[in-house]
Protein backbone atom coordinates (compact mmCIF):
# COMPACT_ATOMS: atom_id res chain seq x y z
CA UNK A 1 0.00 0.00 0.00
CA UNK A 2 1.14 3.48 -1.28
CA UNK A 3 2.19 5.94 2.15
CA UNK A 4 -1.54 7.91 1.27
CA UNK A 5 -3.75 4.55 1.36
CA UNK A 6 -2.05 3.41 4.56
CA UNK A 7 -2.67 7.00 6.59
CA UNK A 8 -6.12 6.82 5.72
CA UNK A 9 -6.06 2.98 7.02
CA UNK A 10 -5.01 4.21 10.14
CA UNK A 11 -7.59 7.11 10.37
CA UNK A 12 -10.39 4.18 9.99
CA UNK A 13 -8.72 2.38 12.40
CA UNK A 14 -9.16 4.92 14.51
CA UNK A 15 -12.99 5.17 14.06
CA UNK A 16 -14.10 1.48 15.18
CA UNK A 17 -12.35 1.68 18.41
CA UNK A 18 -15.26 1.38 21.59
CA UNK A 19 -18.46 2.74 20.13
CA UNK A 20 -17.86 3.34 16.50
CA UNK A 21 -18.99 6.05 14.82
CA UNK A 22 -21.84 6.54 18.10
CA UNK A 23 -18.74 7.53 20.01
CA UNK A 24 -19.30 10.40 21.90
CA UNK A 25 -15.03 11.60 21.11
CA UNK A 26 -16.07 11.16 17.36
CA UNK A 27 -14.50 14.55 16.81
CA UNK A 28 -11.34 13.65 18.39
CA UNK A 29 -10.90 10.46 16.78
CA UNK A 30 -11.60 11.95 12.98
CA UNK A 31 -8.25 12.45 10.93
CA UNK A 32 -7.61 15.21 8.66
CA UNK A 33 -8.17 13.09 5.75
CA UNK A 34 -11.70 11.80 6.44
CA UNK A 35 -12.50 15.75 7.62
CA UNK A 36 -11.54 16.39 3.82
CA UNK A 37 -13.25 13.85 2.35
CA UNK A 38 -16.17 14.13 4.02
CA UNK A 39 -16.96 17.75 4.00
CA UNK A 40 -16.54 18.26 7.30
CA UNK A 41 -15.59 22.10 8.13
CA UNK A 42 -14.11 22.88 11.31
CA UNK A 43 -16.96 24.89 12.92
CA UNK A 44 -19.26 22.03 12.25
CA UNK A 45 -20.75 21.06 15.62
CA UNK A 46 -20.39 17.03 16.52
CA UNK A 47 -23.86 16.37 15.67
CA UNK A 48 -23.03 17.32 12.42
CA UNK A 49 -19.50 15.96 11.81
CA UNK A 50 -21.29 12.76 12.89
CA UNK A 51 -24.03 13.21 10.47
CA UNK A 52 -21.32 13.59 7.14
CA UNK A 53 -19.20 11.15 8.39
CA UNK A 54 -21.90 8.79 8.38
CA UNK A 55 -23.52 9.52 5.41
CA UNK A 56 -20.20 9.59 3.47
CA UNK A 57 -19.06 6.17 5.22
CA UNK A 58 -22.21 4.41 4.68
CA UNK A 59 -21.92 5.78 0.84
CA UNK A 60 -18.57 4.19 -0.09
CA UNK A 61 -19.37 0.96 2.12
CA UNK A 62 -22.27 0.62 -0.53
CA UNK A 63 -18.97 -0.40 -3.50
CA UNK A 64 -17.57 -3.15 -0.99
CA UNK A 65 -18.65 -6.97 -2.14
CA UNK A 66 -21.34 -7.92 0.67
CA UNK A 67 -19.14 -9.66 3.21
CA UNK A 68 -16.76 -6.82 3.49
CA UNK A 69 -19.86 -4.18 3.59
CA UNK A 70 -21.11 -6.33 6.54
CA UNK A 71 -17.60 -6.19 8.18
CA UNK A 72 -16.87 -2.87 7.95
CA UNK A 73 -20.37 -1.34 8.73
CA UNK A 74 -19.84 -3.62 12.47
CA UNK A 75 -16.68 -2.32 12.72
CA UNK A 76 -17.89 0.95 12.80
CA UNK A 77 -21.01 0.27 14.85
CA UNK A 78 -22.95 1.32 12.27
CA UNK A 79 -25.02 -1.94 10.97
CA UNK A 80 -28.68 -1.98 12.96
CA UNK A 81 -27.38 -5.13 14.53
CA UNK A 82 -24.25 -4.44 15.74
CA UNK A 83 -24.32 -1.59 18.28
CA UNK A 84 -22.49 -3.13 21.15
CA UNK A 85 -20.20 -1.03 23.34
CA UNK A 86 -16.88 -2.43 22.45
CA UNK A 87 -15.15 -3.47 19.16
CA UNK A 88 -14.66 -7.40 20.49
CA UNK A 89 -17.93 -7.63 21.21
CA UNK A 90 -19.20 -6.59 17.47
CA UNK A 91 -16.63 -8.84 15.53
CA UNK A 92 -18.42 -11.68 17.87
CA UNK A 93 -21.35 -10.99 16.31
CA UNK A 94 -19.61 -10.70 12.80
CA UNK A 95 -18.07 -14.05 13.39
CA UNK A 96 -21.42 -15.35 14.15
CA UNK A 97 -23.34 -13.76 11.28
CA UNK A 98 -19.94 -15.15 8.54
CA UNK A 99 -20.04 -18.35 10.20
CA UNK A 100 -16.29 -17.85 11.10
CA UNK A 101 -14.23 -17.74 13.83
CA UNK A 102 -13.41 -13.91 15.35
CA UNK A 103 -9.57 -13.66 13.92
CA UNK A 104 -11.48 -14.42 10.30
CA UNK A 105 -14.12 -11.96 11.25
CA UNK A 106 -11.14 -8.79 12.23
CA UNK A 107 -9.23 -10.11 8.47
CA UNK A 108 -12.07 -9.63 7.11
CA UNK A 109 -12.65 -5.93 8.52
CA UNK A 110 -9.11 -5.19 8.28
CA UNK A 111 -9.80 -6.21 4.38
CA UNK A 112 -12.85 -4.20 3.99
CA UNK A 113 -10.99 -0.91 5.48
CA UNK A 114 -8.20 -1.35 3.11
CA UNK A 115 -10.23 -1.42 0.12
CA UNK A 116 -12.17 1.50 1.67
CA UNK A 117 -9.01 3.43 2.22
CA UNK A 118 -8.22 3.05 -1.78
CA UNK A 119 -11.42 3.91 -2.55
CA UNK A 120 -11.33 7.18 -1.02
CA UNK A 121 -7.82 7.81 -2.21
CA UNK A 122 -9.08 7.43 -5.23
CA UNK A 123 -10.78 10.71 -4.55
CA UNK A 124 -8.17 12.56 -3.40
CA UNK A 125 -6.06 11.64 -6.59
CA UNK A 126 -8.31 13.62 -9.07
CA UNK A 127 -9.26 16.07 -6.66
CA UNK A 128 -9.20 18.52 -9.20
CA UNK A 129 -11.92 17.21 -11.32
CA UNK A 130 -15.44 17.29 -10.65
CA UNK A 131 -17.29 14.35 -9.44
CA UNK A 132 -19.01 12.15 -12.42
CA UNK A 133 -17.24 14.62 -15.04
CA UNK A 134 -17.72 12.76 -18.38
CA UNK A 135 -15.53 13.41 -21.03
CA UNK A 136 -15.67 13.10 -24.90
CA UNK A 137 -13.84 14.60 -28.14
CA UNK A 138 -13.26 15.29 -31.47
CA UNK A 139 -10.18 14.13 -33.79
CA UNK A 140 -6.82 14.97 -34.58
CA UNK A 141 -8.20 15.41 -38.40
CA UNK A 142 -10.74 18.07 -37.09
CA UNK A 143 -13.80 15.88 -37.01
CA UNK A 144 -15.76 17.35 -34.48
CA UNK A 145 -17.03 15.26 -31.78
CA UNK A 146 -18.97 15.71 -28.60
CA UNK A 147 -17.87 15.76 -25.09
CA UNK A 148 -19.95 13.54 -22.40
CA UNK A 149 -22.10 14.56 -19.62
CA UNK A 150 -21.59 13.21 -15.41
CA UNK A 151 -22.49 14.44 -12.11
CA UNK A 152 -21.07 16.82 -10.69
CA UNK A 153 -20.86 18.17 -6.68
CA UNK A 154 -20.13 21.33 -4.77
CA UNK A 155 -17.43 19.86 -3.57
CA UNK A 156 -15.35 16.27 -5.21
CA UNK A 157 -15.03 15.37 -1.53
CA UNK A 158 -18.66 15.53 -0.07
CA UNK A 159 -21.42 12.45 0.28
CA UNK A 160 -24.53 14.74 -0.93
CA UNK A 161 -26.73 12.39 -0.56
CA UNK A 162 -27.28 10.44 -3.91
CA UNK A 163 -25.67 8.00 -6.44
CA UNK A 164 -25.95 6.76 -9.97
CA UNK A 165 -27.44 3.74 -10.42
CA UNK A 166 -27.35 3.54 -14.30
CA UNK A 167 -26.82 5.79 -16.21
CA UNK A 168 -27.46 5.51 -20.51
CA UNK A 169 -25.90 7.90 -23.03
CA UNK A 170 -26.12 8.51 -27.12
CA UNK A 171 -23.45 10.73 -28.57
CA UNK A 172 -24.32 11.63 -31.86
CA UNK A 173 -20.64 12.31 -34.04
CA UNK A 174 -23.23 12.07 -36.74
CA UNK A 175 -25.31 14.63 -36.57
CA UNK A 176 -24.82 18.82 -36.89
CA UNK A 177 -24.84 20.41 -34.44
CA UNK A 178 -23.21 17.70 -32.20
CA UNK A 179 -25.36 16.13 -29.46
CA UNK A 180 -25.12 13.68 -26.10
CA UNK A 181 -27.92 12.31 -24.65
CA UNK A 182 -28.20 10.85 -21.44
CA UNK A 183 -30.83 9.02 -19.34
CA UNK A 184 -29.78 8.68 -15.30
CA UNK A 185 -31.10 6.38 -12.69
CA UNK A 186 -30.20 7.72 -9.00
CA UNK A 187 -31.02 6.79 -5.84
CA UNK A 188 -31.24 9.16 -2.91
CA UNK A 189 -29.08 8.36 0.22
CA UNK A 190 -30.82 10.95 2.37
CA UNK A 191 -34.53 12.18 2.92
CA UNK A 192 -35.82 15.73 1.34
CA UNK A 193 -33.23 15.29 -1.96
CA UNK A 194 -34.52 17.97 -4.37
CA UNK A 195 -31.79 18.78 -6.65
CA UNK A 196 -28.80 17.73 -8.60
CA UNK A 197 -25.78 18.87 -10.71
CA UNK A 198 -24.54 17.49 -14.11
CA UNK A 199 -21.59 18.78 -15.41
CA UNK A 200 -20.02 18.65 -19.57
CA UNK A 201 -16.51 19.18 -19.86
CA UNK A 202 -15.05 19.42 -23.41
CA UNK A 203 -11.08 18.22 -24.10
CA UNK A 204 -9.82 20.49 -27.05
CA UNK A 205 -6.66 21.10 -28.47
CA UNK A 206 -6.18 25.05 -27.48
CA UNK A 207 -5.34 27.12 -29.68
CA UNK A 208 -5.35 31.04 -30.34
CA UNK A 209 -8.32 31.13 -32.64
CA UNK A 210 -10.34 28.85 -30.74
CA UNK A 211 -13.54 30.29 -29.80
CA UNK A 212 -15.11 29.04 -26.38
CA UNK A 213 -17.73 26.25 -27.36
CA UNK A 214 -21.39 27.56 -27.43
CA UNK A 215 -23.19 25.10 -25.46
CA UNK A 216 -27.04 24.43 -24.87
CA UNK A 217 -28.37 22.63 -22.04
CA UNK A 218 -32.02 20.91 -22.34
CA UNK A 219 -33.46 18.72 -19.71
CA UNK A 220 -36.11 17.01 -21.27
CA UNK A 221 -37.93 14.63 -18.54
CA UNK A 222 -37.62 14.27 -14.97
CA UNK A 223 -36.27 17.80 -13.92
CA UNK A 224 -35.79 21.57 -15.07
CA UNK A 225 -32.44 23.58 -15.09
CA UNK A 226 -32.36 25.59 -11.63
CA UNK A 227 -29.02 27.31 -12.79
CA UNK A 228 -26.12 27.07 -15.26
CA UNK A 229 -22.62 28.18 -15.29
CA UNK A 230 -19.80 28.28 -16.99
CA UNK A 231 -16.98 28.10 -14.90
CA UNK A 232 -14.40 27.93 -18.22
CA UNK A 233 -13.80 27.12 -21.31
CA UNK A 234 -13.81 23.58 -21.03
CA UNK A 235 -16.74 23.04 -18.17
CA UNK A 236 -20.82 23.74 -18.27
CA UNK A 237 -22.36 23.02 -14.70
CA UNK A 238 -25.98 22.81 -14.41
CA UNK A 239 -28.00 22.72 -11.06
CA UNK A 240 -31.29 20.54 -12.01
CA UNK A 241 -34.53 20.43 -9.74
CA UNK A 242 -35.86 17.44 -9.63
CA UNK A 243 -39.91 17.69 -9.43
CA UNK A 244 -40.50 16.87 -5.81
CA UNK A 245 -38.44 15.98 -3.20
CA UNK A 246 -37.13 11.71 -2.73
CA UNK A 247 -36.76 10.03 0.75
CA UNK A 248 -33.96 7.86 0.98
CA UNK A 249 -33.57 4.65 -0.66
CA UNK A 250 -35.99 6.45 -3.59
CA UNK A 251 -35.05 6.22 -7.09
CA UNK A 252 -35.56 8.90 -10.08
CA UNK A 253 -34.64 8.80 -13.56
CA UNK A 254 -34.27 12.11 -15.39
CA UNK A 255 -32.69 13.25 -18.90
CA UNK A 256 -30.00 15.39 -20.30
CA UNK A 257 -29.48 16.98 -23.50
CA UNK A 258 -25.85 18.43 -24.23
CA UNK A 259 -25.59 20.28 -27.61
CA UNK A 260 -22.52 21.66 -29.27
CA UNK A 261 -22.67 24.48 -32.27
CA UNK A 262 -19.28 25.35 -34.29
CA UNK A 263 -17.33 23.25 -31.36
CA UNK A 264 -14.14 23.51 -31.82
CA UNK A 265 -11.07 20.57 -32.54
CA UNK A 266 -12.08 18.27 -29.72
CA UNK A 267 -10.40 14.77 -28.62
CA UNK A 268 -11.22 11.96 -29.83
CA UNK A 269 -12.41 10.22 -27.08
CA UNK A 270 -15.94 9.90 -24.80
CA UNK A 271 -15.07 8.83 -20.85
CA UNK A 272 -16.82 8.52 -17.55
CA UNK A 273 -14.40 9.53 -14.39
CA UNK A 274 -17.29 9.15 -11.56
CA UNK A 275 -15.88 10.02 -8.11
CA UNK A 276 -19.74 9.28 -6.86
CA UNK A 277 -20.79 5.44 -6.64
CA UNK A 278 -22.01 4.91 -10.15
CA UNK A 279 -23.15 1.34 -10.21
CA UNK A 280 -23.45 0.89 -14.40
CA UNK A 281 -22.69 3.20 -17.45
CA UNK A 282 -23.81 1.79 -20.89
CA UNK A 283 -22.70 4.05 -23.97
CA UNK A 284 -23.07 4.38 -27.61
CA UNK A 285 -20.97 6.28 -30.10
CA UNK A 286 -22.67 7.39 -33.41
CA UNK A 287 -19.89 7.75 -36.06
CA UNK A 288 -22.25 7.55 -39.19
CA UNK A 289 -21.54 5.39 -41.89
CA UNK A 290 -19.52 7.45 -43.59
CA UNK A 291 -17.20 8.50 -40.36
CA UNK A 292 -15.99 5.46 -39.26
CA UNK A 293 -12.76 5.63 -37.85
CA UNK A 294 -9.85 3.61 -38.27
CA UNK A 295 -9.72 2.36 -35.01
CA UNK A 296 -11.65 2.25 -31.98
CA UNK A 297 -10.57 0.91 -28.71
CA UNK A 298 -12.13 0.52 -24.94
CA UNK A 299 -11.30 2.77 -21.85
CA UNK A 300 -11.84 0.29 -19.21
CA UNK A 301 -10.54 1.72 -15.82
CA UNK A 302 -7.41 3.85 -16.25
CA UNK A 303 -6.21 7.45 -14.80
CA UNK A 304 -7.52 10.15 -16.33
CA UNK A 305 -4.46 11.45 -18.17
CA UNK A 306 -3.81 8.20 -19.63
CA UNK A 307 -7.04 8.50 -21.43
CA UNK A 308 -5.20 11.95 -23.20
CA UNK A 309 -2.25 9.80 -24.24
CA UNK A 310 -4.14 7.86 -27.30
CA UNK A 311 -2.38 4.46 -27.03
CA UNK A 312 -4.57 2.06 -28.34
CA UNK A 313 -6.00 -0.74 -25.39
CA UNK A 314 -6.06 -4.49 -25.85
CA UNK A 315 -9.97 -4.22 -26.32
CA UNK A 316 -10.24 -3.29 -29.48
CA UNK A 317 -14.10 -2.26 -30.98
CA UNK A 318 -15.57 -2.58 -34.32
CA UNK A 319 -18.35 -0.28 -35.06
CA UNK A 320 -21.73 -2.02 -36.55
CA UNK A 321 -22.92 -1.95 -40.01
CA UNK A 322 -25.08 1.75 -39.12
CA UNK A 323 -21.40 3.38 -37.69
CA UNK A 324 -21.78 2.42 -33.67
CA UNK A 325 -20.22 1.21 -31.00
CA UNK A 326 -21.80 -0.04 -27.81
CA UNK A 327 -19.40 -0.37 -24.52
CA UNK A 328 -20.80 -1.32 -20.96
CA UNK A 329 -19.33 -1.20 -17.40
CA UNK A 330 -20.36 -1.79 -14.10
CA UNK A 331 -19.30 -1.17 -10.69
CA UNK A 332 -16.91 1.88 -11.72
CA UNK A 333 -14.03 2.84 -9.53
CA UNK A 334 -13.58 6.14 -8.14
CA UNK A 335 -11.32 8.28 -9.74
CA UNK A 336 -10.70 6.07 -12.97
CA UNK A 337 -12.01 6.48 -16.19
CA UNK A 338 -14.42 4.14 -18.78
CA UNK A 339 -15.05 4.79 -22.33
CA UNK A 340 -14.07 4.56 -25.78
CA UNK A 341 -11.36 6.37 -28.10
CA UNK A 342 -10.76 6.46 -31.19
CA UNK A 343 -8.07 7.25 -34.10
CA UNK A 344 -8.67 8.61 -37.38
CA UNK A 345 -5.98 6.26 -39.27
Amino acid sequence: MCSETLELVGELRELRRGRGARSDDLPARTGPRLRLFCGIADHDSPGQLRKKLVAALAEQCERLPSDLRLAVLAAFALHDEAGQKFLHERMEWLAGRLGRDPRTARRRVDEGLRLLAESIGAHAAVSGQDAGTAQAPGTDTGQPAMAGAGTDTSSPFVSDGWYVSSMRSVLHLDEHPLKLVERRMIIATVDRLDSVVCALSIPFRWDAGNARPAVTVAIPHGGRILEEKRPSARHTRVVVALPRALAAGEAHEFGVEFTIESPPRLLPYYAVTPLRRYDQVRARVCFGAAGRPARVWKINGVPPRVVEEFLPGDEPLLPDEAGEVRVGFTGLRPGLSYGLAWAAV
